[in-house]
């Protein structure tokens, strides 16, 4: 087991610089649904939080959930990045999946015993299933949908604690 986390770091940095460019850079997108449903899952892709300044109870609900959703996809897309990269490229970085699967896990622990732990663990889970999807644009359309649909989906009040 590499006990290296410097090289996790080194390729999460990298990830994490294509996702900030793509955040600064990323212009508007057409919304899934209709906006006057109320739907969190209607602003994927928006470049802005809808609920920013709606300082409604609920509002900060969706805000909360909204900020969530969208950190989980930026984190889902780093696994796959992170994996796609160790797999593409064994001779580079002999790592087994489960050595890779540990590092990753001690980023994103599922064992705090709050609705992160949960958030976590699919993070892992789709981002370990997604890999072969991993492509050095970006944004990657397919990861995200499969994140926001499921993170969109849970009650909203799971995320007040986060």
């Amino acid at each position: 087991m590499i006990n290296n986390i410097y090289f996790y770091k080194a390729i999460l940095m990298r990830s994490f610089s294509f996702l900030l460019l793509s955040i600064v850079l990323a212009a508007p997108a057409t919304a899934l649904a209709n906006e006057s449903s109320g739907n969190i899952s209607s602003h994927l892709y928006s470049d802005k939080n809808p609920y920013f300044y709606d300082t409604s109870a609920e509002g900060h609900d969706k805000n909360t959930h909204w900020g969530a959703c969208m950190r989980m996809i930026g984190d889902t897309i780093l696994v796959a990045d992170t994996v796609a990269v160790v797999k593409n490229n064994p001779e580079k970085y002999p790592i087994s999946d489960e050595d890779n699967r540990a590092q990753i896990k001690q980023m994103y622990p599922t064992n705090v015993g709050t609705f992160q732990d949960q958030i976590n663990a699919k993070i892992i889970e789709i981002g370990f299933a997604s890999w072969q999807l991993s492509t050095d644009e970006l944004d990657n359309p397919p990861i995200s949908t499969k994140v926001w649909e499921w993170c969109a989906a849970q009650p909203t009040t799971l995320f007040n604690s986060l």
